[in-house]
C-alpha cells in the first residue's frame, strides 16, 4: 500500500513537472497555479509547493494575491528562522523591483534576526539588505558591520565584507 502510495505521488509529481515546463514555455501560470494547487488537494501542503505558488504568482504579475498568498504560507514557517531569510532574500534579491514588497521583506528578515539574538550573519545581511533596496542607507550600513561582527573567515564572509564596503563606498559618493 505505501508504495502504491509513493508511485502515485512520483507519477503525479512527474506531471506537476511537465506542467511547470509548459508554463515555463507557453507562460501560462494559471494552468501551473491550478496544478500546484490540484496537487496539493491531492498530497498535502508542503514547503516546496507553497514557494512554487508565490513564484507562479510572481511570474503571472498578480502582486496582491502573491503577498496574500506569502502571508498565509509565513504562518507555517514563522518560527523557521532559515526559511523566513530565504523568503526574505528572494524577495530582496532575486524578484523583479516592480513586484517586490520591501516592508513584507523587512518583517521577514526581523522575525528571522530576532529568531537568532541577531547574531546570524547571513540573515543580518538579509535584513540590511532589505534596509538599503528601502532606502534606509546608514541603517542597512549598521546591520551590515554586525553581519560582519558575526561572520566567518570563508567565501560567505568575503562577501558581507565586500558588501559592507560596497554600500559605504555608495554612500561617499552620495554624500560628495
Amino acid at each position: 500500500e505505501a508504495f502504491k502510495i509513493e508511485a502515485e505521488q512520483d507519477m503525479a509529481m512527474n506531471k506537476l513537472n511537465d506542467t511547470y515546463r509548459s508554463a515555463m514555455e507557453t507562460e501560462d501560470w494559471d494552468a501551473w497555479i491550478a496544478a500546484i494547487d490540484a496537487y496539493t488537494a491531492e498530497y498535502g501542503n508542503n514547503d516546496r509547493m507553497n514557494n512554487a505558488k508565490f513564484d507562479a504568482l510572481l511570474m503571472k504579475k498578480d502582486k496582491k494575491a502573491a503577498y496574500a498568498w506569502a502571508n498565509k504560507m509565513v504562518l507555517g514557517i514563522w518560527n523557521n528562522s532559515q526559511a523566513l531569510n530565504a523568503l526574505a532574500w528572494g524577495i530582496v534579491d532575486e524578484t523583479p523591483q516592480e513586484m517586490q514588497d520591501l516592508n513584507f521583506a523587512l518583517k521577514l528578515a526581523t522575525r528571522a534576526s530576532d529568531l537568532t539574538l541577531n547574531k546570524d550573519p547571513m540573515i543580518l545581511d538579509t535584513l540590511a539588505r532589505c534596509y538599503w533596496e528601502r532606502g534606509n542607507k546608514y541603517k542597512a550600513i549598521a546591520w551590515q558591520e554586525k553581519a560582519v561582527q558575526y561572520m566567518a573567515d570563508d567565501e560567505i564572509g568575503t562577501s558581507i565584507q565586500a558588501t559592507l564596503n560596497e554600500y559605504k563606498a555608495t554612500l561617499a559618493n552620495v554624500d560628495e
